[in-house]
């Protein structure tokens, strides 16, 4: 199950990543600042994933308080990334590089483990 499951988690988070930047370069053309844009493209990108990788991914049930705190999380992490291309004044493909990289990572490892659990393996 494990792989097939990392296939599909990988499918969505194309879709994810190419929604959130085109959304990020979007609100950055519109003068937003790298983080205000990193995060409100994460949230529509991360909605998306949320319930497509619940049904699809790990055959789980919605659940508001799981997204929330998902969300939150990873929320946290996009915003940072901005602040620190802001800081820095980096281009902005360095902030969803790097964003993209680690929250596909940090997120299959948060949904697997702890978001999507099959509550049969405890």
């Amino acid at each position: 199950m494990g792989w097939f499951q990392f296939r599909r988690y990988f499918s969505v988070g194309v879709i994810n990543t190419l929604l959130h930047w085109v959304i990020f370069y979007l609100l950055v053309s519109l003068g937003l600042s790298q983080a205000t844009s990193n995060l409100l493209a994460f949230l529509v990108a991360v909605t998306f994933s949320y319930f497509v990788n619940s049904k699809v991914t790990f055959n789980s049930q919605y659940s508001f308080i799981k997204y929330v705190l998902f969300t939150g999380l990873m929320g946290i992490i996009a915003f940072t990334f901005g602040l620190i291309a802001d800081y820095f004044s980096l281009a902005g493909i360095y902030t969803l590089v790097a964003f993209s990289a680690t929250s596909f990572v940090l997120g299959f490892i948060i949904s697997k483990v702890f978001i999507f659990k099959d509550p049969k393996s405890e």
